[in-house]
């Protein structure tokens, strides 16, 4: 049972008295009494609440479940403290702030604290099988369920006054389900969590953790099962380059310094793009559109430009260079935390809408071709539209590239900016989508037809597909393959380590090599030039957005004995 210290000083003062019958026993109470009169003297966040504290006062191995949240915290929300709680070297002295915490939100109430219990014993049930946990998970489970039906009375009742914690429990739901594979649990979670939501007067009725639990939950559905998300997280801080003194946006809460540079390396990015993309005199260095600008095309890119500059801006905070300066907390790192949030609803929204063009997402729901060219959702007329050119000018080859780079940039987001372990089933099916939108297996090179961005036929090569885009889409798919070899890695890695938890790290692991020979035959597609391939290739993936991380992995991989002789 959950025994805290606070119990055991009122189980030792209770009834005391002194007795002359036996000096020595009240000499050795005194002492019993001395040594735990401080209930904080060896008190254990990790196994014990020597306050009384939590909500569930006794549960049979409730610390075990605490200590393994902490111990291997598989959080969807970046950019939290909860990482910090679970250090136990003392070398690197990290500051956080507990109202920055998932857990600080999650235990404040019975109803939320339940939840993070019930799914901490799946997950351990998940890595350690074993009956106890799954016991402890359908007992928690029902208690949870019982809680939350019993708080809908107040709902009905008294919307406004539902708290934060009990609409995060509802979203914690949401978000285990789609860990587990289980959609329909999970979109009706997020109906409900909607509901909630709206009820109580929108989501500009919560505020810091709360508020970013309930829209990273909801990015977590949406990204599994391509849903538009429609709870927008607040607006990014402002983050204009300085041009001079005279013209430096006090506004912003970055420095300066700081501004130039992410504009500097955003504009190496716009430079690697398809240059038909891009009117200079439409777009400025740090990548928004100036009001003169009325070609449709660029409306079409423009999203995405907005993207690469937020992902190199949050990556360049958390380098080793500007971390100390913007990741303390602060008005620094909350201005890159809703950036990065902006940058994650801003894909999620492109990516529904793209797969929703190309007729992989059914609005209606699939029917079946009535012999007149005509589906239920329109898929034949969206295939048509991109076979043609499209609404808005862009062409199947250009879009089939910035579908591409959105794919790319949603598994950088969640690989290298999140806090999910590199083997879970979430990230591996991120990297499946990207290998199938960058779509580069070996086929006949000719007869083939981009048709909503996807492969008709036997595939596409990465010959076939340069040569369709003019040669200029090379550092964009070279980036994305970087992305896709580096997530891969990862996985592999934890498959070899033996730590993979959720035991998909073997089917991530399968496309390492997929992804390094289509980086070897892209290097070789460009042909030989008079400069090593591996030099140049490092220069075009540095510009675009990578952590520091990121970067050493793909030196690594060029260093590599099969990389060295290539020529870019």
């Amino acid at each position: 049972m959950f025994t805290t210290h606070e119990a055991r000083r009122r189980q030792g003062t209770q009834g005391r008295k002194s007795s002359n019958k036996n000096p020595e026993d009240d000499q050795r109470r005194v002492v019993y009494l001395a040594a735990t009169e401080n209930p904080l003297q060896d008190a254990s966040v990790m196994c014990e609440d020597p306050f009384d504290s939590l909500p569930v006062k006794s549960f049979p191995g409730m610390h075990e479940l605490v200590e393994y949240y902490f111990d291997a915290y598989p959080g969807v929300m970046a950019m939290t403290d909860d990482l910090w709680l679970k250090k136990k070297d003392k070398a690197g002295n990290a500051v956080g702030r507990r109202n920055n915490t998932v857990w600080d939100t999650m235990s404040s109430e019975e109803t939320p604290f339940l939840v993070l219990l019930a799914e901490m014993s799946r997950f351990l049930d998940t890595a350690n099988p074993h009956a106890k946990w799954r016991k402890c998970h359908f007992l928690l489970r029902e208690r949870a369920l019982r809680s939350i039906r019993e708080g809908l009375t107040q709902t009905a009742t008294e919307p406004w006054k539902i708290s934060d914690g009990y609409i995060t429990a509802v979203a914690g739901m949401q978000g285990a389900a789609t860990i587990f594979g289980e959609k329909k649990a999970a979109i009706s979670h997020l109906a409900g969590m909607r509901e909630l939501v709206r009820l109580r007067g929108g989501i500009d009725t919560f505020q810091g953790i709360p508020r970013r639990i309930i829209i990273w939950c909801e990015f977590y559905v949406c990204a599994a099962h391509h849903l538009l998300p429609t709870i927008a997280p607040i607006p990014p801080a402002p983050s204009s380059p300085v041009v001079d003194d005279d013209q430096d946006d006090d506004t912003s809460p970055f420095p300066a310094a700081f501004r130039s540079l992410v504009s500097l390396t955003h504009a190496r990015t716009l430079s690697r793009l398809p240059q038909h993309w891009l009117h200079h005199d439409d777009y400025n260095h740090h990548g928004s559109r100036s009001r003169s600008s009325s070609s449709s095309s660029n409306a079409t890119v423009f999203p995405l430009v907005r993207i690469l500059h937020a992902l190199h801006l949050v990556s360049t905070a958390k380098s080793a260079a500007w971390a100390p300066d913007l990741m303390p907390p602060g008005p620094s790192r909350d201005a890159v935390t809703s950036v990065l949030d902006d940058a994650g609803h801003s894909l999620l929204v492109q990516l529904a809408l793209s797969e929703d063009e190309s007729g992989v997402v059914q609005v209606q729901g699939e029917g079946e071709d009535d012999g007149e060219g005509r589906r239920e959702g329109g898929v034949v007329e969206h295939e048509e539209q991109w076979r043609d050119g499209g609404e808005n000018g862009e062409n199947a080859e250009d879009r089939w590239l910035r579908v591409v780079l959105l794919h790319a940039a949603h598994v950088y987001l969640w690989a290298t900016l999140s806090h999910i372990p590199p083997g879970a089933q979430m990230n591996v099916l991120f990297l499946e989508r990207l290998r199938r939108a960058l779509d580069l297996e070996d086929g006949d090179e000719g007869g083939e037809e981009f048709v909503g961005g996807s492969r008709s036929g036997g595939g596409v090569s990465v010959r076939a597909a340069l040569a369709r885009c003019g040669g200029e889409a090379g550092p964009g798919l070279m980036w994305a393959l970087a992305v896709g070899w580096y997530l891969a890695d990862k996985i592999w890695i934890m498959a070899q380590s033996g730590k993979d938890q959720v035991r998909m790290a073997a089917r991530g692991g399968m496309m390492l090599g997929w992804f390094e020979d289509r980086i070897a035959e892209l290097l070789e597609a460009f042909g030989v030039g008079e400069e090593g391939g591996t030099e140049l290739a490092a220069r075009v993936v540095a510009d675009f957005p990578g952590t520091d991380e990121f970067r050493r992995g793909w030196h690594c991989l060029l260093l590599q004995q099969r990389f060295r002789g290539l020529h870019y």
